[in-house]
């Protein structure tokens, strides 16, 4: 399935169970989360089974468009 780097310029909260249910609703799952406490950014590693179910999720959780979304593929170091 591909992932996704959700990227917030300003992210405040935390997923909760609710934001979880949403998730299944799209076959959206996040996998891992990053803060640059100096700047505020946060960066969201997401599986979705595309670009647009990505997207609706996050306009249904946040009530917004995302900042910033690029498919990434994990490779060998």
């Amino acid at each position: 399935m591909p992932l996704y780097m959700d990227v917030h310029d300003r992210f405040e909260g935390a997923a909760n169970a609710a934001d979880r249910e949403t998730e299944k609703k799209f076959g959206v799952r996040g996998l891992r989360r990053w803060s640059d406490g100096r700047t505020g950014r946060t960066f969201f590693l997401i599986e979705a089974p595309n670009r647009d179910a990505a997207m609706r999720l996050h306009r249904e959780v946040h009530h917004s468009d995302l900042d910033t979304l690029v498919e990434v593929r994990e490779d060998a170091w």
